[in-house]
């Protein structure tokens, strides 16, 4: 029996490997689509196609919070739904993370929450930033993670109690 759980414990494994690169790979094509959203209106209608695209998404029922920016080359703040350019991590091909604190309603004080996102220099010096909420994905993970975990004792439990009645 030790064997079986060995083998389930390594299904389980594989699947939450594959859950999770999959799970993380929507979120950054779901950054990207945003992205593009954000980019084409810019290039279609500057500042206010920005402004407007902001403004109809920020108002939009979503799952996921958003967070859009555009700012000069000096920095100064164009549009979007943050004060100022977040202090990030960079990683290649413009993907950055970022936490924010956020006052919540519902508890007492802010809170910090993490994000990943997208941004990239134009050629007039303008840079655009489209960032999503990621504790969210980590919650998602964490899910699957305890559910595989819970699985996986259970598989061992009920595997040893058969070991125990098969050697009476």
């Amino acid at each position: 029996m030790v064997g079986l759980s060995f083998a389930v414990f390594i299904v389980l494994s594989i699947v939450y490997a594959i859950y999770s690169y999959q799970f993380t790979n929507e979120v950054h094509e779901a950054i990207e689509t945003e992205w593009s959203g954000v980019h084409q209106a810019y290039l279609n209608d500057g500042v206010d196609g920005v402004d407007e695209f902001i403004d109809t998404r920020i108002h939009q029922p979503v799952l996921a919070s958003y967070f859009y920016l555009l700012v000069d080359k000096d920095g100064n703040v164009l549009t979007g739904n943050l004060q100022e350019w977040p202090a990030s991590t960079r990683y290649p091909q413009g993907w950055l993370s970022f936490e924010q604190d956020i006052l919540q309603s519902n508890s007492e004080g802010n809170v910090d929450i993490d994000y990943v996102g997208r941004s990239e220099e134009m050629a007039n010096g303008d840079r655009i930033l489209v960032a999503r909420n990621y504790n969210d994905v980590i919650d998602h993970i964490r899910l699957v993670a305890g559910i595989l975990t819970q699985g996986m004792i259970c598989l061992l439990y009920t595997s040893d109690a058969a070991d125990e009645r098969s050697s009476v």
